[in-house]
């Protein structure tokens, strides 16, 4: 996909898509549909980020706000590296090692997962997982990390099988 392409797609369907990618047995949804109906669960659209005020968060909802001493967040890190807290990111980002995907995430190669810089492969450096986000879909679930994994290590084995013979060649 046209990276234009897919930067109109994920501002418009990301929510769509991240639903859809991530199965949930039906059943389950049954089970919220109950808890909704007994009224033992409600759901609320925030319309901010939490807020930390007086050893409580504090989330703003289209019906008012929610505040808690407890805060689970399930919506994954942010898509924008600049706003990162990770020092090791940061570092990355400063000695120019990574560079943002205008989609979100690192700029690597489909590929190999190397890590792109000004559209240069990166010897050396690979990403896989939630940070190639902006390069791949479905970089959140398990199986697709698994075989992303499986993938780079076949590649790998490949490469030191080869390098192992062509010094085996040399000596002999």
């Amino acid at each position: 996909m046209p990276l234009k392409e897919k930067m109109t797609f994920l501002k418009k369907y990301s929510s769509l898509w991240a639903a859809w990618r991530h199965p949930i047995p039906s059943e389950s949804f049954s089970q919220l549909k109950t808890a909704v109906k007994e009224k033992r669960l409600k759901f609320y659209q925030s319309i901010g980020s939490p807020e930390y005020y007086r050893n409580s968060f504090f989330v703003r909802t289209t019906e008012g706000g929610l505040m808690s001493n407890t805060l689970w967040d399930g919506t994954g890190g942010t898509p924008l590296l600049q706003e990162t807290d990770s020092l090791l990111i940061n570092n990355l980002l400063f000695k120019n090692y990574i560079e943002p995907h205008p989609c979100g995430g690192i700029m690597i190669d489909p590929k190999t997962f190397n890590i792109c810089v000004k559209g240069e492969n990166i010897n050396g450096l690979y990403n896989i997982g939630p940070l190639n986000k902006g390069a791949l879909f479905s970089t959140n679930a398990f199986w697709f990390n698994a075989q992303c994994s499986e993938r780079w290590a076949h590649q790998w084995a490949k490469r030191i099988h080869h390098n192992t013979r062509a010094e085996t060649e040399i000596i002999y």
